[in-house]
């Protein structure tokens, strides 16, 4: 399955090592491989998505589409919006415990003004971890 997309990007592998998540460009959404590369299942509509990543337990994965982060179980079940309206735009990241899901966003990248928040994985209490500048400024003083 693999060999035959025009472009692949953004592959992870699963915690149990025995699926990869890749997103195939440009609008074939995202897939759940076998690591053997053989067979896979789209799990995401034919779109634009990317920056997916697993839970840790393997059950979910969350991605970024059309700037909002979505969670979906991997077999391609229960897709949902977690947020909304902030411009979720870069690789969200599961908390090790699974309970949160770190992403920064689109608005403001290059000019300092991004954001790196932090969701529930129930999408509840949304909150500003920090602004991308504010990053910069902190490793430059150290």
């Amino acid at each position: 399955m693999l060999d035959e997309a025009d472009t692949t990007e953004f592959a992870e592998w699963s915690p149990d090592s025995s699926r990869i998540v890749v997103s195939i460009s440009v609008d074939s959404g995202v897939w759940v491989v076998p690591a053997s590369g053989r067979g896979g299942r789209r799990i995401t509509p034919p779109s634009q998505v990317f920056w997916s990543t697993w839970s840790p337990d393997g059950r979910q994965l969350a991605y970024v589409y059309n700037g909002e982060l979505w969670v979906v179980n991997a077999d391609g079940t229960g897709p949902r919006a977690l947020i909304s309206g902030v411009g979720a735009g870069w690789k969200p990241l599961w908390s090790p415990d699974g309970h949160r899901i770190a992403f920064q966003t689109q608005e403001g990248w290059g000019d300092g003004g991004a954001k790196v928040m932090i969701v529930n994985s129930d999408g509840s209490q949304l909150r500003v971890l920090s602004v991308a500048g504010d990053l910069v400024d902190y490793f430059r003083r150290t």
